[in-house]
């Protein structure tokens, strides 16, 4: 059976932090906000290849 994977479109978006209802209020670093994100969902989008190629 196949596996559904969930996820947000970047953790990092401003809309996540400026709407105070994903991320808890004292969490401001970028590293304590992908360890919360990853509590919640099992999958993340890496966009690196759209800026520069690897």
């Amino acid at each position: 059976m196949a596996e559904i994977r969930t996820g947000t479109c970047s953790w990092t978006d401003r809309t996540l932090l400026e709407s105070k209802t994903f991320y808890p209020p004292g969490l401001k670093s970028a590293e304590g906000r992908l360890k919360f994100y990853a509590q919640h969902f099992n999958t993340g989008e890496v966009a690196s290849t759209l800026y520069a190629l690897p």
